[in-house]
């Protein structure tokens, strides 16, 4: 991934490639294979994630403008406007959809000031780019947009990647996983990689060890992709891992009856099962009260408190609860997609008002829904 503002024009010799170029090509060829390999797995596994997706092939997009244009010289209007076509509106539109995946990861919508703040960037670093292209060669309004449209580049990459860090050091700090781990050093590395390109965009800083600043900037975000890819490969599940901590999972029938009650493992709180269990009466009367007052039936989707929450996901007759630090984004992802896993053959005996889980297929076939859709936690 290339996140440095380079001249705007310039010729080469396309026989000669420098190693600017070489480590372009291969950020553009480890890019293109960590997008191909995420969009398979992820819709193998069912593991959708449509900002995150949509960030990387907006990055590859901006990588892929960089890598050929050597081969555009030809084209004179392209070849020129490279740098404001993937600096000004590919890179941010892939650094905003990047940061809005890790703020789904943490929350259950985005926080209203840091959008704020990211949006204004995106809308700046898109406008100044629109005036670049219809403000006339070697006037200083030119160079005027050009060096906004760096600044709103480099501070929206800063703050997406910022927030990133932070989100998955949370994480690790939750789980000590493996997994974090490495996605926190690539997030870092690509991180690190912003400010050798800060550097040759706005000071005199030339070389370093023989490779320019943009070089520097280049490789340390080539060794991240290198490293974020890692973990897909060996573990696409992670996807859904998030910095907050989950205690309990309740199932509820369509006459609130809990059919489901699982503690969940973690390190700062454990749910008493018996406790869990008394959730269904008043779950069930606050559902009847709202059907009451609105005639119609309520969509609760969470309850939340200062430091706990209960988020709601209801299909089929089931309502699925589940007990956490905080409501967020991917953990209704996963409620939903426990819900829509467990078998239509099943339903009839779950929804009845009465119900005694005896049989062990049918616990079978509800544990493994649930594995399904949360292979990130123990029970």
């Amino acid at each position: 991934m290339v996140f440095a503002a380079r001249y705007l024009c310039g010729k080469m010799d396309l026989m000669e490639v420098s190693s600017e170029e070489a480590i372009i090509l291969a950020i553009w060829a480890i890019l293109g294979l960590l997008v191909g390999f995420f969009i398979y797995q992820t819709v193998r596994k069912d593991r959708r994630a449509h900002y995150l997706t949509l960030g990387l092939l907006m990055a590859w997009l901006g990588v892929s403008t960089w890598a050929f244009r050597p081969f555009l010289r030809a084209f004179d209007v392209i070849h020129t406007n490279v740098p404001v076509i993937a600096n000004g509106l590919f890179y941010p539109l892939a650094y905003y959809a990047i940061y809005l995946h890790y703020e789904l990861i943490y929350r259950y919508r985005p926080r209203l000031e840091r959008l704020a703040i990211m949006s204004a960037m995106l809308g700046s670093a898109i406008v100044t780019s629109f005036l670049i292209f219809v403000t006339p060669r070697g006037t200083t309004h030119l160079i005027v947009m050009t060096f906004f449209n760096d600044i709103y580049h480099d501070f929206i990459r800063l703050f997406a990647f910022s927030f990133a860090v932070y989100v998955t050091h949370r994480t690790w700090l939750l789980t000590r996983e493996r997994e974090p781990a490495f996605e926190l050093t690539g997030l870092t590395f690509i991180l690190l990689g912003t400010f050798p390109t800060i550097l040759g965009n706005y000071t005199d800083f030339d070389q370093l060890f023989g490779l320019s600043a943009y070089e520097w900037g280049d490789l340390l975000t080539f060794l991240g992709l290198t490293i974020i890819i890692a973990i897909f490969i060996y573990k696409v599940d992670y996807l859904y891992r998030m910095p907050v901590a989950l205690y309990h999972l309740l199932v509820f029938n369509s006459a609130g009856i809990a059919i489901l009650s699982m503690a969940i493992k973690n390190r700062k709180f454990e749910v008493d099962p018996t406790t869990a269990q008394l959730i269904s009466g008043p779950i069930t009367a606050i559902t009847s009260l709202f059907e009451e007052v609105f005639q119609r039936q309520p969509e609760i989707e969470y309850i939340k408190a200062r430091n706990q929450a209960f988020l709601f996901e209801s299909t089929k007759g089931l309502t699925a609860m589940i007990i956490g630090e905080r409501p967020t984004y991917f953990v209704k992802l996963s409620l939903r997609l426990f819900l829509n896993s467990i078998p239509d053959e099943v339903l009839p005996l779950l929804n009845r008002p009465y119900i005694r889980l005896e049989d062990e297929s049918i616990k079978n076939q509800l544990l493994k829904a649930f594995h399904h859709a949360f292979p990130y936690v123990e029970i």
